[in-house]
């Protein structure tokens, strides 16, 4: 069973002991630790007794070590969707990678192209090109947007591009064999003009967005917006735990003021939200 299948039988597991009583049932060897530290033994065969208290400590283990959405421990209704999007996993986990997507996937990989896309409401398709020929289209200005499932739908951004930036070519940063990271870098190279960033908000993130050719700032939604998405149930501590000891000395030094600002509201929370959570049908924010 996948890894959100066997998630999906412990929540089923814990909610119908807390719904109708039943007291066994069949837990997923991966979650033998978590078993262990709410006090429940797991027979050979899989299955586990549950009382009320137990069931109580086993789904508030699941949901805190997933950072999945609080409200599923009292909605016992509460399932992952099978085949959802990385959007749809971070909005209801700190995970978005946990249903095994792949950052490209639904992208055609062309050997030696980069994807750009225009800007405007009404654009929802995107083009591979060599990075000469984005330099052929004198844009005045590229915002170099993460991740492709962002960069994708990046039409339906849930806060306000800046006036100034409105006009700016958005480009894929890239990622794989065919569409690798240094053809963009050529992209941002050649044409020589202002780059916006629109990064991954963890260290690793913010440290890289310091590095891209021609970088001037950062798009990001404001500081009360990301306030309220640092907050949330499924802004991840995980991430940010696994990346601060390796970037934040570098960001504690860096003197970008967006970058700057940022860096000192995931540090205040020590969590920090997907890219793909900033989709209008998850989020509406509006730019300061």
């Amino acid at each position: 069973m996948s890894e959100i299948s066997d998630i999906n039988a412990v929540l089923k597991l814990t909610a119908d002991m807390l719904k109708m009583g039943l007291a066994r049932g069949w837990c997923p060897a991966r979650f033998t630790p978590l078993l262990k530290g709410a006090g429940i033994l797991r027979a050979k065969d899989g299955h586990v007794l549950l009382n009320e208290s137990r069931a109580r400590a086993l789904r508030f283990a699941l949901v805190s070590c997933y950072e999945i959405t609080e409200a599923a421990i009292d909605d016992l209704s509460f399932q992952l969707p099978l085949s959802g999007s990385r959007a749809d996993y971070a909005r209801l986990t700190g995970r978005e990678k946990i249903g095994g997507s792949k950052v490209t996937d639904g992208r055609d990989d062309i050997s030696g192209a980069v994807w750009f896309r225009p800007q405007g409401a009404d654009v929802t398709s995107s083009a591979p090109a060599r990075p000469d020929l984005i330099a052929g289209l004198r844009p005045e200005g590229i915002i170099l947007v993460e991740n492709w499932e962002t960069f994708r739908d990046f039409h339906l951004l849930c806060f306000d591009i800046p006036q100034a930036w409105r006009n700016y070519l958005i480009l894929s940063r890239g990622s794989g064999q065919d569409a690798p990271q240094h053809l963009c870098e050529d992209a941002l190279r050649i044409c020589a003009c202002p780059v916006v960033v629109f990064p991954d908000y963890d260290p690793a993130g913010l440290a890289q967005a310091l590095k891209v050719p021609n970088m001037v700032d950062v798009l990001w939604p404001g500081e009360e917006a990301l306030r309220q998405l640092c907050a949330g149930g499924t802004a991840s501590a995980e991430k940010y735990q696994a990346q601060v000891g390796i970037y934040g000395a570098a960001l504690d030094r860096a003197h970008h003021e967006t970058v700057g600002k940022i860096w000192a509201i995931i540090r205040e929370y020590g969590r920090v939200p997907a890219q793909e959570v900033f989709q209008r049908q998850l989020w509406n924010f509006s730019t300061p």
